[in-house]
């Protein structure tokens, strides 16, 4: 939750304080957990449904909470028997592509399909250093190649194939080419 980050004024560093409830899990684990601690409005819909949960799942949810709180100024959802009785994905205000992308991957009530946020960070890297691979090559003084054309394509379609809407990979691009 918020309550649990700290920003240093003179650099802007976030911190992340409070891990009284801490444990080190081997990423093997899977969905063997079943013990809870902790806020109840910021866990997962799992773990409010007394389920077996993954904790990398999970904490994927917390996470885009706390995103949710930061770009939105609330959360979501009010109580936590809101989430005991959830049937469908949460209604994602207006804002930014990379910030829907970024709530609907760790936010998505089945925890199958929704993103640790390792696999999130993944996605953005890979995302980011396609598009800076075809910024490069748009910049390049020298003619580009048919294939460098090409390339360039399939990186985009890359990037699309993660699951980043076309809007925002075009919007990307036309950033990093001016």
């Amino acid at each position: 939750k918020g309550d649990n980050f700290i920003v240093r004024q003179r650099d802007s560093s976030i911190f992340l304080i409070d891990f009284g409830f801490a444990m080190e899990v081997p990423p093997e684990m899977g969905y063997g957990c079943s013990d809870f601690c902790g806020t109840p409005i910021y866990s997962a819909p799992e773990i409010a449904q007394s389920l077996p949960y993954n904790p990398f799942k999970s904490d994927a949810w917390s996470v885009g909470l706390i995103l949710w709180s930061i770009v939105f100024a609330c959360l979501p959802l009010q109580h936590e028997d809101e989430l005991q009785t959830m049937t469908g994905p949460l209604e994602i205000p207006p804002c930014h592509d990379i910030i829907h992308f970024c709530l609907t991957s760790l936010l998505c009530i089945d925890p199958h399909v929704r993103l640790t946020v390792s696999e999130l960070h993944a996605k953005l890297q890979i995302a980011h250093a396609a598009l800076l691979v075809h910024k490069d090559e748009a910049s390049s003084p020298a003619p580009v190649s048919p294939v460098s054309r090409q390339l360039s394509r399939c990186d985009v379609e890359m990037v699309e194939s993660l699951g980043f809407p076309p809007s925002l990979v075009q919007e990307a691009l036309y950033c990093r080419s001016n």
